[in-house]
């Protein structure tokens, strides 16, 4: 499978995403970017030990210094005491702004380092392997890095670009299920966003949730396009444009919190979508049939679609901290159909209440 190649055009932060290259093929694309510095990789001992030979390879080519630092994983490390522990990686290694930290792993490897990254010298640079569905879709490309304040999500960051997106989709294939569904949950609201991932995702289900290499390759081409479209036409968040990615995040990431992260983020965002998409029948006129297909394609890749036993009572309450509260009042995302989103929406507390079920 010939690797597709990406650039996000955004002047003097503008880089390439590679989708479908293999791990060994890193440092020769590192090269071409004119990185020269030592490099640090960040990493989860699971993800080192099934990958991390193949990594280490391709980067042995350059013959510079590769020092690995491994973290525990789970969201319990996008925290003040994980910026901690990468803080003193960085001061240990004596990381200067020329060298390269490379973040090898999902989502949580990718905000945090990158958050640290951006903090660390004023800046230093980023590359951004994932090893993730959700990350390879969508959490490696835009550059939002930052870590969660106690239960509230991604509270604290900052917007650190990288140097360069490099995705083996391969490696989506020793993913636990639970892992796999995790990332389905942010390609289905891609679906949402765009008709024709939509009905790529209806028409190739079956194939993706087998994980055919090529089915695989495609639809995270696809999310990752859209996603570096929007990037292109709102780097900062400040337009309203790139705000439609949160589709389904500000219910999803009060639940992710009230449940104490024990919810995957996927799994929080699933939520988040059924909230959405009830919010929109009431709002925006959404039919019955566009809610009732989401719940079934939900339910096709093992993600929750009820909020019996969750927590909602704090979910609310931490709804009213989510970074797209605006005059004390949280902003949604809605949709009027598959691909036609708005944003914002300012919700009453009720209308929240009766789209989880209270």
């Amino acid at each position: 499978m010939q690797p597709m190649i990406r650039r996000v055009n955004l002047g003097k932060n503008s880089y390439n995403v590679i989708i479908g290259d293999k791990l060994p093929n890193l440092g020769k694309e590192m090269r071409k970017t004119g990185l020269k510095g030592n490099i640090l990789v960040f990493s989860h001992p699971r993800i080192m030990h099934l990958h991390g030979k193949f990594l280490l390879e391709g980067l042995g080519q350059r013959k510079q210094r590769a020092t690995v630092c491994e973290i525990p994983e789970g969201e319990s490390s996008k925290s003040k005491e994980g910026l901690d522990l990468i803080f003193r990686a960085f001061e240990k290694n004596k990381i200067e702004r020329k060298d390269i930290v490379i973040c090898f792993g999902g989502g949580v490897i990718g905000d945090l380092v990158g958050y640290a990254a951006a903090s660390w010298s004023r800046g230093i640079n980023v590359v951004q392997v994932p090893t993730t569905l959700i990350a390879q879709t969508d959490s490696s490309i835009g550059g939002k890095t930052g870590i969660d304040w106690g239960r509230i999500k991604n509270k604290v960051g900052a917007f650190k670009q990288p140097k360069l997106v490099f995705m083996d989709v391969s490696i989506l294939s020793t993913l636990s299920k639970r892992q796999f569904s995790n990332g389905m949950a942010e390609v289905i609201k891609y679906g949402l966003l765009d008709e024709n991932i939509w009905t790529h995702l209806l028409y190739y289900k079956s194939d993706i949730a087998a994980r055919d290499l090529k089915t695989l390759a495609d639809i995270v081409w696809k999310c990752a396009n859209l996603k570096c479209d929007i990037v292109e036409k709102d780097e900062f968040d400040t337009k309203g444009i790139r705000a439609k990615l949160n589709l389904g995040h500000t219910v999803g990431h009060a639940v992710e919190g009230a449940s104490n992260f024990k919810l995957l983020h996927g799994e929080a965002i699933s939520l988040g979508l059924i909230a959405a998409a009830r919010l929109s029948i009431k709002k925006l006129g959404l039919s019955c049939v566009s809610i009732e297909n989401l719940a079934n394609l939900l339910n096709y890749f093992d993600l929750p679609i009820s909020f019996e036993g969750q927590n909602k009572d704090l979910a609310i309450k931490l709804m009213y901290s989510d970074k797209k509260v605006e005059d004390g009042k949280p902003r949604f995302v809605l949709f009027k159909t598959e691909g036609k989103v708005s944003f914002p929406h300012k919700v009453r507390e009720k209308e929240v209440r009766e789209a989880m079920d209270i």
